[in-house]
């Protein structure tokens, strides 16, 4: 007779108060506890299935209490970004031990807090900390989590105090001295723009009393705007004398920008070396170079963006200490004017300083690409009757200035120029119809312009200057 043995399983569940106490959370009404949370559920009914349901154990696994195990579930959904399963399962830990049995209390709350916070509600997040901190008072991070939502409130005082208290506790925490010093600066920052709001407001004739040299600059631009507009109408001898004066005009306003930051001309090295890696000083040499020549648009083009960059900037200011609904209007049509210009993201969100520093980087940029371009047209122009060997030799000995000046004062443009018309090359001579003498020559000619552009080795001291063209 066939005789079957069997083991007996062991349970899943254990015995006894645990598995009736387990049991009793599982089958929970979620509806006890969705109004006792300080913000709005409609999330929480979506997500009260991801804290219920069976909490299988395995064979060897020690049994958890509940809130323990609503804590884990929480743990796992923050994990997997879900911030509202997480909300819900914290709720649910903090609704099961709110007598505080299990000494965790204030992990609860400081966890809640911390998904309030991802989900940028920072009352609510506040609200749980302070509960975190009065649960356990000697717990730095119930505090970090409290500074961190009056951060985020904006009360950067109040802010700064809870890092403090959290310090007092945890004198070691770095991240806790770092949100300090960060909530200090913060407030300084706001108080003093507090303290300039609340000073009268400089009136535009009090700004251009105190500042002659800029305002004057200011009118040179606008006299070399219009003689950019006048060379690019047909008027014949006229616009040939516009573009002069508009070179001449440009020299002038870079002359008095270097005399502004580096002071009257002093007969050093160090002087020299400032004034020669000064943008201003390279915009003098290339306007120099094109006076002496027949007049060329594009050439010129690098130089007339920069400057109404500059202007823009000058008058934006100026406009807005000018009262009257025009002047509002007016400065913001230079606003959107700017911002469509340079296309510089976030545009209207930026400070006054910011967006024209932004724009003045964009204009750097795109110069020196237009610059490169214009070196590649003189070089194709030595097929033509017009061409002029010696404005090709005094232009591109421009760039590569401007190339290892840039190099050593940190300021890329001129290279990612260059960069940027490489690869376009590449991208010709690396085709199957090119023929392989084209690339071949065109990998030696890079060679030696590398070569041309690399500063002399063993020349520099350790404290010099790395720009060696001195």
């Amino acid at each position: 007779m066939l005789q079957l043995h069997s083991k007996p399983l062991r349970p899943l569940l254990p015995r006894g108060a645990a598995a009736t106490t387990l049991l009793g959370f599982c089958l929970a009404d979620s509806s006890t506890y969705r109004n006792k949370l300080p913000t709005d559920t409609g999330c929480f009914a979506r997500n009260a299935s991801k804290c219920s349901g069976s909490f299988v154990l395995g064979v060897d696994e020690v049994p958890r209490s509940p809130n323990e195990e609503a804590k884990a579930r929480g743990g796992e959904a923050w994990k997997a970004g879900d911030v509202d399963g997480a909300i819900v399962c914290f709720s649910k830990a903090i609704e099961l031990d709110m007598d505080n049995t299990s000494g965790q209390l204030h992990v609860h709350y400081s966890n809640r807090s911390a998904a309030f916070l991802k989900q940028n509600k920072a009352t609510e997040a506040l609200m749980d900390a302070e509960r975190c901190v009065e649960v356990n008072p000697s717990w730095a991070k119930g505090y970090s989590r409290m500074g961190t939502a009056l951060f985020r409130l904006g009360r950067h005082d109040k802010a700064a105090a809870a890092y403090s208290k959290g310090l007092e506790r945890e004198p070691g925490s770095v991240e806790l001295r770092k949100n300090l010093l960060e909530a200090q600066k913060q407030h300084v920052a706001a108080q003093a723009a507090a303290s300039r709001a609340a000073r009268p407001r400089e009136t535009l004739a009090e700004y251009v009393r105190a500042h002659p040299s800029l305002t004057f600059q200011f009118g040179l631009r606008l006299f070399l705007l219009a003689n950019w507009v006048m060379y690019m109408l047909p008027l014949q001898a006229a616009s040939l004398f516009a573009y002069r004066r508009l070179l001449y005009a440009m020299i002038f306003v870079n002359a008095l920008g270097l005399y502004g930051r580096h002071g009257r001309l002093r007969f050093n090295a160090e002087y020299a070396a400032n004034v020669v890696t000064d943008p201003c000083c390279q915009t003098i040499m290339t306007a120099l170079l094109f006076v002496f020549n027949r007049p060329y648009l594009v050439g010129i083009v690098p130089m007339v963006l920069l400057e109404l960059t500059d202007f823009l900037w000058f008058l934006s200011g100026l406009l807005q200490m000018s009262p009257g609904a025009f002047f509002e209007k007016l400065n913001r049509g230079v606003d959107r004017f700017g911002g469509a210009l340079f296309g510089i993201p976030n545009w209207g969100s930026r400070s006054v300083t910011d967006r024209w520093s932004a724009a003045k980087s964009k204009a750097s940029e795109w110069g020196a690409w237009i610059e490169v371009m214009f070196g590649m047209i003189l070089v194709a122009e030595l097929l033509l009757p017009r061409r002029n060997f010696v404005m090709l030799g005094l232009y591109w000995q421009t760039l590569r200035m401007k190339y290892m000046i840039n190099a050593a004062t940190g300021r890329g443009y001129t290279q990612a120029a260059f960069r940027t018309l490489d690869a376009r090359i590449k991208v010709v001579t690396t085709k199957r119809r090119c023929p392989p003498v084209v690339g071949s020559m065109y990998a030696k000619l890079k060679t030696l312009l590398a070569k041309m552009v690399m500063p002399p080795a063993g020349e520099a001291s350790p404290g010099s200057s790395r720009c060696s063209i001195m």
